[in-house]
């Protein structure tokens, strides 16, 4: 018997020390420099952005007290008529309620969610009535301009990194997935784990259109005329499994909503490149992205990271995250920050 014990003991610290010695392990495992955030509007602000993350408890209180926040009053300065609207639906129970059409629950979530209501990841966009100087009229223009949109970041990312990226899976479709190589030692030195390359799957969910009622255009800072579905609808993932680029098939599972992602393969989105690629594609105030993963959790959002440990009550993100963002340049990685 104490023999068996001492072989097992042995056989567990090689399997440790297996994992310690990988290098996506160790890399996804570092725990992002942050510093404390108490800025209570910014913090009911960038929760209700990203309100699936919390329970469902502290997302209903989000959905009633964004009212309360500088944000939303200095809106109302401009749009009377939307704060009184928005505060006539709160006062009948229905603005943050089961019933609210606006900001309830009854409203399509794109995601699972778990045991306490939140989802592990979530993502959002929000278009004003025109891109490229066209108008917006219909879901399906959106659709197709959001799209066009994250394609333009990718590629723009993809030059910062000095790496190929090219779609090779639904390429005319909103669920697309993209292959991006790597090279050069000079990026090796900058990040602990580094793949040749790596998969980049790009979901855009169903779209409609802001009512009256909706205080995100007072959130964002534009008028906001399209959004897509709450939860996770405007979703970038990475995914890198080095063995299986080279070997056999790839096979791509869909799920309900449409979404796409290679079977089987290793998140890269909380590695350090992964992270940088991430909080760069979302710096802008039309995208935002979410995920109960990593060390803290995170959040980005217009060029900035929010970080959070528990999800229990309203003022849930309470840390600012430092993480640098990749030196794009050119007009698709344009902010209205």
């Amino acid at each position: 018997m104490k023999c068996f014990t001492i072989i097992c003991a042995l056989a567990a610290a090689m399997l440790l020390s297996g994992c310690v010695s990988d290098p996506w392990m160790k890399d996804v495992s570092v725990r992002l420099p942050a510093t404390s955030f108490d800025n209570q509007d910014e913090q009911i602000r960038i929760g209700y952005l990203a309100r699936y993350l919390a329970d469902a408890d502290a997302r209903a209180r989000l959905e009633s007290r964004v009212l309360e926040t500088e944000y939303v009053r200095q809106w109302d300065a401009v749009d009377h008529s939307t704060f009184t609207s928005m505060s006539a639906d709160l006062a009948v129970g229905q603005f943050g309620s089961a019933a609210g059409d606006a900001l309830g629950a009854s409203v399509l979530v794109l995601g699972m969610l778990s045991g306490d209501g939140s989802l592990k990841h979530i993502s959002q966009a929000f278009m004003p009535d025109e891109f490229d100087g066209k108008p917006l009229r219909t879901s399906e223009e959106v659709r197709g301009a959001l799209m066009t949109m994250m394609d333009r970041r990718l590629q723009s990312v993809a030059g910062a990194l000095s790496a190929k990226l090219a779609c090779f899976y639904g390429c005319e479709s909103s669920n697309r997935i993209y292959r991006m190589v790597l090279g050069g030692q000079v990026l090796a030195s900058r990040y602990p784990y580094l793949p040749e390359q790596f998969l980049v799957a790009v979901n855009i969910g169903e779209v409609e259109a802001v009512t009256s009622t909706d205080p995100i255009s007072a959130l964002v800072g534009f008028p906001v005329k399209w959004k897509t579905q709450q939860g996770n609808s405007a979703s970038v993932r990475m995914f890198d499994k080095p063995a299986l680029l080279t070997r056999g098939a790839l096979e791509i599972a869909r799920d309900s909503n449409g979404f796409v992602s290679p079977v089987g393969w290793r998140s890269m989105d909380h590695t350090t490149i992964g992270t940088q690629i991430i909080a760069t594609l979302y710096a802008s105030p039309q995208l935002i992205w979410g995920a109960q993963r990593g060390l803290p959790n995170r959040i980005f959002y217009n060029g900035h990271a929010y970080g959070f440990i528990s999800n229990g009550r309203p003022e849930f993100v309470n840390k600012r995250l430092s993480v640098p963002l990749l030196p794009v340049t050119g007009p698709a990685l344009d902010t209205k920050r």
